[in-house]
Order: C-alpha cells, then structure tokens, then sequence
C-alpha cells in the first residue's frame, strides 16, 4: 500500500512539473521581482550589521526576528499578488496527497538530499587544490570571527532566518521570474550564479573566491532540482540548513 502511494504520487509529481516547465512556470512581474530584490538586500545588509552590532545579545536576538519576520511577509506578500497559489505550492509542492502529508514528503527528501553535501564538499576542495596548483601560492586563510560567532542570534541567522529567505528569493522567486523568459535548465543556471557571486568576499583573494564560487554554484543547482523535482522549497531549505551546519561543524 506505502509502495503503491509513493508510485502514484512520485507519477502525479513528474507530470505537474512537466506540466509547469511547459506553462512557463509561475508569473511574476519585473516591477515585483525588483521589489523583491530590493527587500532582501535590506535584508542582507541589516543581517550583516548585526552580525558585528555591539549591543546585548538578547537585544540583537530580539531584531533579528524582527527583521526575519517582516522579511518573510513581504516576500510573501510578493509571491500572493502575483500568483496566490504558488504560494501553497512552495510548502505543500506538487504532490497530490493531504497538506500535512505532502509536507512530510517533501521533509524525508530534503533530509535524504544531505548525501549531496559530501560531493558539493570534494567539489570546494577539488577547486581549491587546483587554483592554488595553478597560481602555485600556499593559501593560509584565517576566516574571522565576530564575537557573536557562538551566539543565539548566530545560529539563528545561519541555520533558520538566512536558508528560508536566500531559498524563497532565489529558488521561490527569482528562479519563477526568470523561467518566464528561460528553460528552466537556463534559469538555474543563471540565478545559481548570482547566488554564487553573492557569497564572494572581498576580503579574500581570488584564488580563494573561485573555488568558493564553484562550490556555491554547485550547491545552488541541486537546490535547483530539488525545487523543480518537488515543486516545493522545504527540500531544498533543509538541505540549505543541514549544508550550512556541516561548514559549521
């Protein structure tokens, strides 16, 4: 009975995407993806400024949730206006089954996608060894960290707040913009590199961005398919979680 529901819903799941793929996906409008970019920006730059904020803990805890929150709503409020029913989709996906039940769903594949994170991984330290071959430079780099490194509100913008709103600007918004005038192949490719560019540093040298480029590219393409695949962003928010405590630890 389990085998034969799953068979059934993984077959319902495959023709709505293709489905989906060959509508054009969602319809989202320039004025409002521009909207959308500009709120996660501010977004952005509030979450950095509080990362080195010299206030209490508690006090930055407290703001950061705020500043989650408001996000979160106005992306949504976004994605509402323009197709209200997208946003169902992004948690229950295209699966046909109970609400709850899809959401389980999609829960099991975003916890089994952690088997991508260890080739995501080989692909940073393929990338690295190679640049530094290259350029034939010992890279010693020293990653700084702040005094809220340990802290709640660190982990909270690491592991909660910063994977729910790259996932729902990226893959959620940006990723449906974009596939109205691209395949999704394309599109995935195009905003993965955003993505990737986003995460660069400035304050590390180019033999240290590539291979950080590369692995964020990489990672943003499975992303990617897990979106496309389950029609739901709860996989590939948790594969954004578990990614980022595996770095961590």
């Amino acid at each position: 009975m389990l085998a034969h529901t799953i068979q059934n819903e993984t077959s319902y799941n495959i023709q709505h995407v293709l489905n989906a793929q060959s509508s054009g996906g969602a319809q989202i409008s320039a004025p409002m993806i521009l909207t959308a970019a500009l709120i996660f920006t501010l977004y952005c730059i509030l979450m950095a400024f509080l990362t080195t904020a010299t206030m209490p803990l508690l006090l930055i805890f407290g703001i950061q949730i705020i500043i989650f929150l408001a996000t979160i709503t106005l992306l949504a409020c976004i994605i509402f206006i323009e197709n209200p029913q997208l946003l169902k989709k992004m948690f229950v996906g295209s699966f046909s089954s109970h609400t709850w039940i899809a959401i389980a769903i999609n829960i099991l594949i975003g916890l089994s996608s952690f088997i991508a994170i260890p080739y995501v991984h080989l692909i940073f330290a393929m990338s690295f060894r190679l640049i530094a071959t290259m350029t034939n430079n010992k890279i010693n780099v020293i990653i700084s960290k702040t005094k809220n490194h340990n802290s709640i509100p660190y982990f909270f913008n690491i592991f909660v707040a910063t994977p729910i709103i790259e996932e729902c600007f990226f893959r959620g918004i940006l990723q449906s913009f974009l596939k109205k005038y691209f395949h999704a192949h394309f599109a995935a490719i195009i905003h993965s590199i955003i993505f990737a560019i986003m995460h660069l540093s400035i304050l590390y040298p180019l033999v240290v961005n590539i291979p950080i480029f590369c692995t964020i590219f990489s990672l943003s393409i499975f992303f990617s398919i897990l979106y496309e695949t389950t029609g739901s962003l709860i996989p590939s928010i948790m594969l954004h979680v578990m990614y980022n405590i595996f770095c961590y630890l």
